[in-house]
């Protein structure tokens, strides 16, 4: 059988990003720094199964993640 070659970006549109559009969702009753960091364009999330939901009335497990927001209009 042939092989073909796809490119894994085709179809996808480059848009700019800026601090606003990341959301970080890590356990309500933690700050930010205690599960994220960005040092020297890297970023770092953590989580602990000890963890809280992101939010209280959350019925997920624990989790540190970004969220990213972009308007394409």
């Amino acid at each position: 059988m042939a092989s073909t070659l796809v490119d894994p970006t085709e179809g996808f549109i480059s848009l700019p990003l800026k601090e606003s559009n990341f959301e970080i969702q890590r356990p309500y009753n933690l700050p930010i720094d205690q599960r994220y960091s960005f040092i020297d364009g890297v970023r770092k999330l953590w989580v602990y199964k000890t963890d809280k939901p992101h939010k209280p009335t959350s019925p997920t497990h624990p989790r540190t993640e970004i969220r990213i927001r972009v308007s394409t209009a």
